[in-house]
C-alpha cells in the first residue's frame, strides 16, 4: 500500500510538472501574439497620421487646411467683408506679388495694366500727375485708409507722394542717385550700390505693380509724425504693410528703412503679418506664395 502511495505521487507530481509547462508554454504564446497584432496596429496608425513625405512640410500654400498646419493660421478661402465706417471690403482679397532684386518682374509684365489716375485730392502737395497712379482693384482700399487716417489726425497731416511708376520714370530716378553718389567721389560700383538700397533697380521695384505707395516725404523723420503712427497702428485694417523695417534689411534686399513706403497685401495677410512680425519676404516663404501669384 505504501508503495502504491509513493507512486501515485510521482505521477501527480509528474502531471503537475507537464501541466505547468503546458500552461507556460500558452501564456507565451498568447504574448507573443498580443505583441505582434499591437505592433501592427501602432504601425497602421503611425502611417496614417505621419505627413505625406511627397509634401514638404516646410512649403506651405495659403488654401492648406490639413492639422500639421493649423499652427500657420492659413487663409480663409471664403471671402469676407469687412465694414470700416462706411468703407466695405473683401478680408480676403489679395495681390500678392514678390518682387526685390532676386525678383524682378517678368519681361513680359503689363506695366500699365489696370492702372488709374487717382483724385488730386489724396496726392501730397504739389506733386506731379506722373505720380498719381494706382491699381484700380486697390485704390478703393488705400482711399479708405486715407481717408480714415485723416478723420482722425488731420486732412493735411498725409498724402501720397508717389505710386505706380513706368521703367522710365523708376531709371531716372535710380540715375539720379547714381550720379549723386558719384558727386560724392564713390567709384561707379559703390555708387550703383548705395543707389540700389535708396531706390530699386528699374525692374524690381514695388511701384512697377502700382501697389505700392509712398507717402509725404521720402525721409526716414516721417517715423515722427502723426500719419506714420496711426498707419502702423490701422494700415492692416486696409490691406497695408510697411514693405521695409528697419530690422530686415538683410531680407529685403539692402533696402534701407523706409517708413514711408506701404505695400498693399490684403486684409488678411497685412493682419497675420503683423502678428507674426514677418516682412514679405519671410512671409512669402513661410506660405509657400510663388514670385509671381497676381
Amino acid at each position: 500500500m505504501a508503495k502504491r502511495t509513493k507512486r501515485q505521487q510521482a505521477i501527480l507530481r509528474r502531471n503537475l510538472f507537464l501541466g505547468s509547462v503546458s500552461l507556460v508554454l500558452i501564456a507565451a504564446i498568447v504574448l507573443i501574439v498580443w505583441i505582434v497584432a499591437s505592433g501592427l496596429g501602432d504601425g497602421d496608425n503611425k502611417g496614417s497620421n505621419s505627413p505625406n513625405p511627397s509634401t514638404p512640410s516646410q512649403t506651405l500654400s495659403t488654401n492648406d487646411t490639413s492639422n500639421d498646419n493649423e499652427s500657420k493660421k492659413p487663409i480663409p478661402s471664403t471671402p469676407a467683408p469687412i465694414q470700416i465706417g462706411e468703407f466695405k471690403g473683401d478680408a480676403n482679397f489679395t495681390k500678392t506679388i514678390l518682387v526685390n532684386n532676386k525678383n524682378p518682374l517678368p519681361a513680359n509684365h503689363n506695366y500699365k495694366e489696370n492702372i488709374i489716375v487717382f483724385p488730386n485730392e489724396y496726392k501730397w502737395y504739389s506733386q506731379d500727375a506722373v505720380y498719381r497712379k494706382i491699381d484700380a482693384d486697390i485704390w478703393p482700399y488705400l482711399k479708405a485708409m486715407i481717408d480714415a487716417c485723416r478723420a482722425d489726425i488731420g486732412e493735411k497731416e498725409i498724402g501720397i507722394i508717389s505710386a505706380w511708376r513706368d521703367y522710365g520714370t523708376q531709371k531716372t530716378l535710380y540715375d539720379a542717385q547714381i550720379k549723386k553718389w558719384k558727386d560724392k567721389g564713390y567709384s561707379q560700383a559703390d555708387a550703383e550700390k548705395e543707389a540700389a538700397s535708396r531706390v530699386a533697380i528699374p525692374g524690381t521695384s514695388e511701384h512697377h505693380t502700382g501697389l505700392a505707395v509712398d507717402f509725404n516725404s521720402t525721409n526716414q523723420s516721417f517715423e515722427n509724425t502723426k500719419a506714420f503712427k496711426w498707419l502702423k497702428e490701422n494700415a492692416q485694417d486696409y490691406g497695408f504693410i510697411m514693405r521695409y523695417p528697419s530690422d530686415k534689411m538683410d531680407i529685403t534686399g539692402g533696402i534701407i528703412y523706409e517708413p514711408w513706403h506701404w505695400r498693399f497685401v490684403g486684409i488678411n495677410i497685412a493682419k497675420e503679418m503683423k502678428e507674426l512680425g514677418m516682412c514679405y519676404e519671410e512671409y512669402c516663404g513661410y506660405k509657400g506664395i510663388g514670385e509671381y501669384v497676381y
